[in-house]
């Protein structure tokens, strides 16, 4: 009998390290970057091709969109403000609009335009995808090191930090 409590004892302690190593909070954050960087580049590719395509017309949005200010519908009303071109319009390309997995704060989408180009950007929590919003090409996101500096965590959000930008100019937000 006293063997197996030591088993079990041995087992719970391997448990509990591997739940230090694992670190859950850090691979939720991790997931949840991956389908941001999988949803904005989505966006983007339906945005690029409507544009080409004649059925998505820029517009000047001067002031950011973002899902909890505007719809998910994809078809000139939600929050990527454009114009339906004469051939259609972006539901063609992309059925609904997507929302940041949190979508709370500053964990939001962005979308802003000129009549020319247009931006999308995404607050990363993982403090280990922070180098791909330094080398994402933007203006923005050059001093990401912590989860705090990305304003996670009840933080401020600091301006130019931990954005991860994709579009045709990335110094439009």
């Amino acid at each position: 009998m006293v063997e197996l409590l030591v088993v079990i004892a041995i087992i719970a302690i391997l448990a509990g390290g591997m739940f230090l190593v694992l670190r859950p909070a850090t691979l939720f954050a991790k997931a949840r970057d991956s389908r941001r960087f999988s949803e904005i580049a989505e966006l983007n590719k339906a945005i690029a091709t409507a544009v080409i395509d004649q059925k998505f017309v820029l517009v000047d949005v001067a002031s950011p969109g973002n899902p909890s200010t505007g719809s998910l519908v994809s078809t000139g009303g939600g929050w990527v403000f454009y114009n339906p071109g004469s051939n259609g319009d972006l539901s063609s390309y992309i059925s609904q609009l997507p929302k940041d997995p949190t979508n709370t704060g500053v964990l939001v989408y962005w979308y802003a335009a000129t009549t020319s180009a247009w931006e999308l950007n995404t607050i990363l929590e993982a403090p280990d995808n922070c180098s791909k919003a330094v080398n994402d090409g933007g203006n923005s996101g050059t001093s990401c090191t912590t989860a705090a500096d990305c304003g996670i965590n009840g933080a401020a959000m600091p301006v130019d930090t931990c954005r991860y930008e994709v579009g045709t100019s990335l110094s439009i937000i």
